[in-house]
């Protein structure tokens, strides 16, 4: 009896996720002040009416009720933060009825109840009476007739609300194709993929080009410059559990003649020596701008504090500075090596790509590929869809910009060029098969309707927040 119901509800129902995702948004503070407070408070405001818990739980009801008409008997699944959202959604929306000044007519109310009690055309008294006498003895709703009708005549407001979002939402030709085939269209590939580090382990380099790279990028090495110091850390709580002070602390420097180690013996701290730049961390203290900026600032053989930080005081001395510089060919000899090996492993990376993609065109298998690139990972995937997520052969991921470049290519199809994959790697690959799961133009109105439902909720999100905003909503009732 509830078929055409949960029909013209259908929508409904799928806005119940949305609408416990946006409500929260306008929530200031929970209800633990208010469920225990004697006073009698607010749980939201709406365009600065404020709104109590009574009258609340009859809008409940009526949210309770849409459920029912939606779900049938699954109402009673909702929990208390789905139906506070849905409830608070409700005022929301009437509140922003009644500021457009829209009506529905006693005769609106008749027909809506017509159209939905009908068989054949024609209105079923006997259905319209056995769904009142549900709603009249199922708890939590013990609707009347007068009841029924009012909660009719404010769905159809809200109804009035929401075909003003949704009226003009269709879905194009090439939107209806894109998630045809997104969710129905399917390839399987022929792929190689290339480490960037595949083939560092035949690489050697000369003296030569050592020097030449030395040459060419040394600047790119500077060490930026730095500063030597010592410091101690003294915890701000003894082992007798009283706190020096700064006034202590001075003093006891003063005895120890400046030295920090000495300061570090008297007081039970901890000595320690760092050299760092501007932005590094210092051992056993982290990095704090305004500690390192001041550091940099003073004078050798100066000191900086005593500072409270984090539940420790601190004593830093300067004792030295070293100015930028560039570092010798010796210094950084293994970096460079290393720097050059990475880079001639990429630049072969790159060559060999193009090399697969040539021999690809040429209907070259698999067999062949893989003895000429033994350290390439060669392959053919199994057939895959646009939202497939799991790794091909666990080489790699096909992310939606990849599978979307792939589903784009024609069957026999060859990339032109590498795909450069993350920062790891560079992928090449043929297109061996595509198929469809079912004919385009079988479920072409499915997909129709898919789109249009998504770009609704969408505009709906929208709304709802636009509504939330202009009707000043506050919201004091918890998220969960």
């Amino acid at each position: 009896m509830l078929a055409k119901l949960r029909s013209k509800h259908l929508q409904k129902s799928v806005l119940l996720t949305l609408t416990v995702i946006i409500i929260p948004g306008f929530i200031l503070w929970g209800a633990a002040s208010f469920m225990s407070s004697q006073r009698r408070v607010p749980v939201a405001e709406i365009k600065g009416e404020k709104i109590y818990l009574e009258t609340l739980n009859d809008v409940k009801k009526d949210a309770l009720l849409t459920q029912f008409m939606t779900t049938g008997k699954k109402f009673y699944e909702i929990d208390e933060s789905q139906l506070n959202a849905l409830a608070i959604e409700r005022l929301i929306l009437l509140k922003k009825a009644a500021k457009d000044n829209l009506k529905v007519t006693d005769q609106e109310v008749i027909e809506h109840i017509k159209k939905i009690f009908s068989l054949n055309n024609r209105f079923n008294k006997r259905a319209y009476d056995n769904f009142l006498r549900v709603i009249y003895t199922t708890p939590r709703l013990r609707y009347s007739v007068d009841g029924f009708e009012e909660f009719l005549r404010k769905e159809l407001l809200i109804d009035k609300l929401r075909d003003r979002v949704f009226g003009t939402i269709t879905a194009t030709k090439s939107e209806i194709f894109r998630a045809y085939m997104e969710e129905t269209q399917q390839a399987n590939i022929l792929y190689a993929f290339i480490r960037y580090d595949a083939f560092k382990k035949k690489i050697a380099v000369t003296a030569q080009e050592l020097d030449k790279l030395y040459q060419e990028t040394k600047t790119h090495y500077t060490i930026p410059p730095k500063i030597e110091i010592e410091y101690v850390i003294i915890p701000a709580a003894n082992d007798g559990g009283r706190s020096p002070n700064e006034r202590e602390i001075k003093k006891y420097l003063n005895q120890s003649k400046n030295s920090l180690a000495v300061l570090a013996g008297k007081m039970h701290g901890a000595f320690k020596k760092d050299t760092v730049a501007l932005h590094d961390d210092i051992k056993g203290i982290g990095y704090h701008p305004e500690i390192n900026q001041k550091m940099f600032s003073i004078n050798d053989q100066q000191i900086q504090g005593p500072l409270l930080v984090e539940h420790s005081w601190i004593l830093l001395k300067k004792l030295r500075s070293f100015a930028q510089a560039v570092p010798s060919q010796q210094e950084i000899g293994d970096q460079l090596r290393n720097d050059l090996v990475a880079q001639t492993s990429k630049k072969r990376a790159y060559t060999v790509a193009n090399e697969i993609i040539a021999l690809l065109k040429n209907d070259a298998g698999i067999t062949p590929l893989r003895a000429s690139y033994p350290e390439v990972s060669i392959g053919e995937s199994g057939f895959f869809y646009y939202t497939q997520k799991e790794p091909v052969q666990n080489t790699f991921k096909l992310t939606p910009r990849l599978t979307a470049l792939m589903l784009s290519m024609l069957k026999k199809e060859t990339t032109n060029r590498p795909f450069v994959y993350e920062n790891e790697g560079l992928l090449v690959f043929k297109i061996l098969g595509k198929k469809n799961a079912k004919k385009f133009a079988e479920v072409k109105e499915n997909y129709r309707d898919k789109v249009v439902m998504q770009k609704r909720l969408w505009a709906y999100v929208l709304f709802l927040q636009k509504v939330g905003a202009e009707l000043n909503v506050k919201v004091y009732l918890p998220a969960k």
